[in-house]
């Protein structure tokens, strides 16, 4: 049997190709991805905007004094009992 140089240069081509195609996969898959913390824009971005502005008066209620809530009747209309109490540890034992 003669001797093939082009066939044992594309075998040994496609082995180094196979096994090196392996390692690269292996090293990608196996290499943790590094996690940048989110930038000042990223941060900005994923805040909830959908809650109105508490200070934003609309012009047309701005004109009409008698409509716009006091904060003094909002405080007093809201209910005191809504938020419970919290007992802690300490309190609790004795």
């Amino acid at each position: 049997m003669k001797f093939n140089t082009t066939s044992y240069l594309a075998g040994v081509g496609s082995v180094v190709a196979v096994l090196s195609t392996g390692f690269a996969g292996g090293y990608f898959i196996a290499n943790p991805t590094r996690v940048d913390p989110p930038n000042r824009l990223q941060r900005l971005a994923a805040e909830n905007h959908s809650a109105p502005a508490a200070t934003a008066v609309k012009p047309e209620t701005a004109a009409k004094p008698e409509t716009v809530a006091k904060p003094e009747t909002v405080a007093a209309a809201t209910p005191a009992a809504a938020v419970a109490p919290t007992a802690t540890p300490a309190t609790q034992a004795v």
